[in-house]
Parts: structure tokens; C-alpha cells; sequence
């Protein structure tokens, strides 16, 4: 058993590896998938939890079963536009145009489990002669993965979350600056797009191009 100072030395250490422990559990069918089954689980390898973290320990395992793991959370919040893992340790993600440390905390089966599901995902393969790749997933998320020899202390993962919100350009600017943007696409006026990273170049250009006339 090991015992912490703190509540966040404890999240930051333990949950990890216990959301890792019960997952290998579940895997090999010792143990149920259900909240209950792992909430027993937990009070058995870790009496000491307090309930909270328990609540996370069964999220974070339910998570690791299915999509992108105990990262799809983050990505499901609208305010997060990327996603960075530098391996094992604290996930950061920019929101809001702000760099952001999370409490969420992956260890190194966390970070592998995360790199295979973006592999099965994106049909794509990455390893030791082919260490870098970037694919894109079939929600329109961009990922890159970075393993050894060329990633130092683990495998490095982004993911850039585009807006969900932003459906025309209306959502983008006002009415006269819209106005301006069909009458330059409808003229054929040569359009440059430029912007700081996460500032809706790809979103804005994608609108753009839909607005063409094809006829």
C-alpha cells in the first residue's frame, strides 16, 4: 500500500495506476464492467479513497473501456480547442485560448492505451520505423502521435477538438463582414486566411469553401 500526504499527491500517483489495475481486471474478465463491480474493487485495493475519488476511479475505468479513454471527457467540453499529452503525467489542454493544467493524470498504460485506440480509430500505425504519424478521426479531430526513438519519456500525443458550434459564417462574424466574405467567394477575389493557432483558420475556410457555387 502506499500512502500519500495528500489529496492531490493521491490523484496524481494512485488513481492512475488503480484506474490501470482494474482495467487489466476487467479485461481478463475478473472483473465486471457495471459501477458497482468496480466500486468494490476499489474499496478493496484502496480503502482509504475518499468517495470522490472513488466516483473518478469508476468514470476513469468505464472511460479506458471504449473511444479515446479517460481523455474523451476533456474533448467532449466546448470550450477545449486542443489536447496535449507529453507522456506519463498531468493532461494539458488549451481552453479558451488559455494552456490549461488538468487534474487528470494518465500513466503510461493511461498514454498507450490512448496512442492504440487513436491507431484503431484513425487505421493508422505507429511505431519504432514509422514513430510519427497524423491522422484524422472520422469526427473531424486531428491527431498527432510522436513515439520513441523520436519522443523522450513516452509517447507524445495532440489533438486538436474543432468547435462544434460554428456551423456558417454568421457564427463567425457579424452581418456586414459576412456580406463581404460571400461577395469575395461569389467575385472569385483571391482570399488569404491567416490566424494564431486555434483561431478557426481551418472552420473559417472549410465555410468558405462551401459557400462556392460549383454550378
Amino acid at each position: 500500500m502506499l500512502f500519500r500526504s495528500s489529496a492531490d499527491e493521491t490523484r496524481s500517483f494512485e488513481l492512475p495506476a488503480l484506474v490501470s489495475r482494474l482495467h487489466r481486471e476487467v479485461g481478463s474478465g475478473d472483473l465486471g464492467t457495471d459501477a458497482e463491480s468496480i466500486r468494490g474493487a476499489a474499496a478493496r485495493c484502496a480503502p482509504w479513497l475518499e468517495a470522490g475519488d472513488v466516483g473518478v476511479l469508476v468514470e476513469q475505468v468505464q472511460a479506458r473501456l471504449s473511444g479515446l479513454g479517460e481523455v474523451a471527457a476533456l474533448l467532449a467540453d466546448d470550450s477545449v480547442t486542443d489536447l496535449f499529452v507529453d507522456g506519463p503525467g498531468p493532461v494539458v489542454v488549451e481552453r479558451n485560448g488559455d494552456l490549461v493544467v488538468t487534474d487528470l493524470f494518465l500513466d503510461e498504460d493511461g498514454v498507450q492505451v490512448l496512442v492504440e485506440r487513436l491507431m484503431s480509430v484513425g487505421r493508422r500505425r505507429v511505431d519504432r520505423n514509422h514513430p510519427c504519424v497524423d491522422l484524422r478521426l472520422p469526427d473531424g479531430m486531428r491527431a498527432n502521435v510522436v513515439v520513441a526513438p523520436a519522443a523522450i519519456g513516452g509517447p507524445c500525443v495532440s489533438i486538436r477538438r474543432f468547435r462544434s458550434t460554428v456551423r456558417q459564417l454568421s457564427d463567425m462574424a457579424d452581418p456586414k463582414i459576412v456580406r463581404l466574405m460571400h461577395d469575395a467567394v461569389r467575385d472569385r477575389a483571391n482570399i488569404l486566411v491567416s490566424g494564431p493557432t486555434g483561431s478557426g483558420k481551418t472552420t473559417l475556410l472549410g465555410l468558405l469553401l462551401s459557400a462556392v457555387d460549383c454550378g
